[in-house]
């Protein structure tokens, strides 16, 4: 997985919520823990490979 990186400049943390069901939740907090990647950097990296976030 590509590390992405918040710009130095962007200190405000926005909350994001994305609906999941439980099971999606649970295997989503498996796969984070077994690649030891907190849950936002899998949440910009999905957003960062669907949309194209520097330009929008």
């Amino acid at each position: 997985m590509k590390k992405i990186q918040i710009p130095k400049t962007e200190k405000k943390v926005k909350m994001l919520a994305v609906p999941v069901t439980q099971t999606e939740h649970q295997n989503i907090k498996k796969y984070c823990n077994e690649q030891n990647v907190s849950l936002a950097t899998f949440i910009r990296f999905a957003l960062d490979n669907t949309y194209n976030l520097n330009t929008l």
